[in-house]
Formats: C-alpha cells, structure tokens, sequence
C-alpha cells in the first residue's frame, strides 16, 4: 500500500504532513466501512495516528483513534487487536513523556 511503502523512507515532517494530507483527502473518502472491508479501513486509520506520532503530534492521533480506530460496531477481532495495539503504543508514548518531563524537571537545580 502506499501508506507502508512511503513510511519506510526517509521522511521529513513535511514529507509526513504530505503523505497524510494526500492519504486523508484522496484515499479516505473511499473507505467505506458498510462498503468495504472494515478492518482495511480502520487498519489505515491506524497508520494515519501512527504517522501523527511520528510528528510527535499526540492530539491528532488520538482524536483519529477515538473517531476511526476505536469505533462503533467493533465486531471483528482484527478490528479489536488493532485498536488494542494503538492503545499500547499511546500509552507508551505517554509514558516516554512523562519520564523526560520528570527527567527534565529533575535535572533542573532548585530555586
């Protein structure tokens, strides 16, 4: 697909805000849940808040999963694992946040 083969180059932000914009306009608009597979459709919003986590853009990849990934009508284990595993990698990036906030702060000498 087009969202794994240019996430596997080398990318600026710029080039990662492109392929996202490009994908949402031109692509998402065919994803259809009632038309087409569901997982296909919500397997590529799972890479659209993977992207965003790459440009360290927390709120909009969670705002994509809560809208797309983590859905109504969830029926299919597919759909399920996959928003389970977007789940675990937020949890991690906010973990890492927090830790190099707590680092930071640490560091700092008091006043």
């Amino acid at each position: 697909s087009l969202i794994h083969a240019r996430y596997f180059q080398k990318n600026t932000p710029r080039d990662l805000q492109a392929l996202i914009s490009y994908i949402v306009e031109q692509g998402s608009p065919y994803w259809n849940i009632r038309e087409k597979h569901a997982f296909i459709t919500t397997h590529n919003w799972w890479h659209i808040a993977l992207l965003y986590l790459e440009l360290d853009d927390l709120d909009a990849a969670t705002q994509i999963v809560s809208t797309h990934v983590w859905r109504e009508n969830l029926d299919r284990r597919a759909d399920q694992i996959g928003a389970l595993s977007m789940f675990w990698i937020l949890q991690m990036v906010i973990d890492s946040k927090m830790e190099q906030t707590v680092s930071s702060v640490q560091s700092q000498p008091p006043k």
